[in-house]
């Protein structure tokens, strides 16, 4: 049975780790801890990508740390000497005992790695001669360009190395091969194993930039720095040289404005420096023990650094087994707390603390991405005149109404709050910019439709909804979350003024669109 692209995505989550070569190994094996010198640690892990991926996993770790790490450097900082010697040693590698000819998988790896050091000094490189200050991250993120391609290598063999060969002796795009036979690109399962492995923003963002338009460079990543590393790569890489240098002088000129003779120089140059670490790496490896050897000394070395950690984890365990009792009570307490903290009492939606702290996230994440953050203000019509003839009671039932007609009509990705009295806002995150007024009519329409029964009393409401559909780059006068509210707000007005019972600005569809909120 052929593989779908559920099947690829699915393998993501099911633990598979990407390798590293032989020599990797041997060269870590050697390393000690000598009068505080991190350096060699810090360099080996810095020019290979699976060790880099560990270590950034690891110290990027979800609920360990407020901020994320996005360099080696700053990872191998975070955890120190013998926690990211250990997190090293647990790197997967290929044997290369067996080594004999192209069609090996070791030489397949050994080019694919030495492809990915000198990425990431290319990335670097470039990043120097564009005058970027966080050169570091540039490197880190050439290092993992090609992740996918690690990954997909590793977990599916059969399938994907045919691809890798053709790829490597033809040339050509990469990615237009990959969706042909697999129907996903290396670029998308990057981007993913970014997410999943929690290595932070900046990482998800980077490594799919390629599937990104060649727009503006805006985010977190230049953009350009990043494709002409990995076309400059490829010149080098890839059987098919004048094609790959045309082409790479072509995008330097347009993008760097860099001359020919100045780009073949700086390429040159990155060769060089690329084939001195890789000479480093794998030539100054010690000798060539074979695979079993490597393993026993690796079983060693992490058994003696788990002896050091015994005796206090046994402490800990008793202390663990004291306090576990009220660690639950107190989590329960906690959550219950935090509902109390977060949710309306009268209507059960969220309040306005919870919607404001929410809304600076996901505006936050609008402006990094240029994603479309849909906002709406809601008041209900003559509000007053409800309490004023029915009473309270009768206008706290309609108020649940209300706010249980807009919460079943929404996404569960979208919030609805209770903003004050008789007004409700609404949050559309990562929307289409087309559906907040398709949904901002559908909710009006949804409450207006409902009955209110509340003992012998039968009544409808209607509601006035003003809404914006945020995208940054269309709506550059929005600079904060505040700005995005008084909008809203001031659309919702306009909309009482016109009549009531409507949306703002009018928006005019069919029944049938008008149902969309994706």
């Amino acid at each position: 049975m052929p593989l779908t692209v559920a099947d690829i995505l699915n393998r993501i989550e099911s633990g598979v780790e990407i390798q590293t070569i032989a020599p990797v190994m041997r060269r870590l094996l050697m390393l000690k801890e000598e009068h505080d010198d991190s350096a060699p640690l810090l360099e080996l892990i810095s020019n290979d990508p699976a060790l880099a991926v560990r270590l950034l996993r690891a110290a990027n770790s979800s609920g360990e740390y407020d901020r994320p790490v996005t360099t080696i450097k700053s990872a191998y900082e975070r955890l120190g000497f013998q926690t990211a010697r250990s997190i090293a040693l647990t790197a997967q590698f290929l044997d290369d005992q067996t080594q004999a000819s192209e069609t090996d998988p070791s030489f397949r790896l050994q080019w694919l790695w030495e492809r990915s050091l000198c990425t990431a000094i290319a990335a670097q490189t470039f990043a120097e001669h564009a005058g970027l200050s966080e050169i570091e991250q540039y490197r880190t993120l050439g290092l993992l360009l090609d992740i996918g391609v690690f990954f997909l290598m590793n977990s599916l063999p059969d399938q994907y190395i045919p691809i890798l060969d053709r790829w490597r002796i033809e040339g050509g795009d990469l990615v237009e091969i990959e969706e042909q036979v697999l129907g996903v690109n290396h670029l998308v399962v990057g981007h993913q194993l970014a997410r999943s492995w929690s290595l932070g923003p900046l990482f998800e963002e980077g490594l799919n930039v390629h599937a990104l338009p060649s727009a503006d460079n805006v985010g977190l990543v230049n953009r350009d720095v990043l494709e002409l590393a990995n076309v400059s790569t490829a010149v080098l890489f890839e059987d098919r040289h004048v094609t790959g240098l045309e082409r790479a002088v072509r995008f330097a000129a347009k993008k760097f404005k860099f001359e020919r003779t100045n780009y073949i120089d700086i390429l040159q140059r990155v060769t060089l420096l690329a084939d001195a670490s890789a000479v480093k790496m794998t030539l100054e490896a010690g000798p060539s023990i074979p695979y079993v050897s490597i393993l026993k000394s690796i079983n060693q070395e992490l058994g003696r650094a788990a002896l050091s950690y015994e005796q206090m984890v046994r402490e800990l365990e008793i202390s663990m087994h004291k306090a576990e009792t009220l660690a639950l009570k107190l989590e329960d307490a906690n959550r219950k707390l935090k509902e109390a903290a977060n949710v309306d009492p009268l209507t059960k939606v969220y309040n306005r603390r919870f919607f404001e702290e929410f809304l600076a996230w996901n505006f936050n994440r609008s402006q990094r991405y240029n994603t479309t953050l849909g906002c709406m203000m809601i008041d209900i019509d003559h509000f007053k005149d409800v309490n004023d003839t029915y009473g309270h009671l009768i206008g706290d039932h309609v108020l649940q109404g209300v706010a249980e007609a807009l919460r079943a009509n929404l996404r569960n990705t979208d919030i609805v709050a209770r903003y004050g009295g008789e007004e409700f806002i609404v949050l559309l995150p990562e929307t289409r910019p087309e559906a907040v007024p398709l949904t901002a009519e559908k909710l009006n329409r949804e409450v207006g439709k409902r009955i209110y029964n509340f003992k012998d009393v039968e009544l409808r409401v209607t509601i006035s909804v003003g809404y914006v559909a945020f995208t940054p780059s269309e709506l550059p006068d929005i600079t904060s979350s505040i700005d995005l509210i008084r909008t809203a707000d001031q659309n919702m007005y306009k909309a009482k003024l016109n009549g009531r019972d409507r949306v703002w600005p009018e928006f005019h569809s069919s029944e049938n669109t008008a149902t969309s909120t994706n």
